[in-house]
């Protein structure tokens, strides 16, 4: 087959040569990298202080549990000492 002439000159002023398009590409994956571990990280920090509010709401709810069940108790036993009061007052 016979060769063709070129009609176009080639681009080599314009165009970066390929060994630094490697380059930067290799530079641009490995920030890519970085800063796809970098919000990796965070997202991981993120759902593990999820687990911790969440943790923290049930110590919460179990506080207010033992709170409202203190007062249902204090109140029993004033009931009781009230009553033992009124038995110790009975003469006989």
């Amino acid at each position: 087959m016979p060769r063709t002439a070129r009609t176009t000159t080639p681009e080599t002023a314009a165009r970066p040569s390929l060994t630094s398009e490697v380059q930067d590409n290799h530079n641009s994956n490995g920030t890519n990298s970085a800063v796809k571990s970098l919000v990796d990280q965070v997202e991981s920090i993120k759902d593990g202080l999820r687990g911790i509010i969440r943790d923290l709401s049930g110590v919460a709810d179990t506080v207010k549990q033992a709170e409202k069940e203190k007062k249902v108790t204090d109140k029993e036993i004033e009931a009781v000492r009230a009553k033992l009061r009124q038995i110790q007052n009975v003469t006989i």
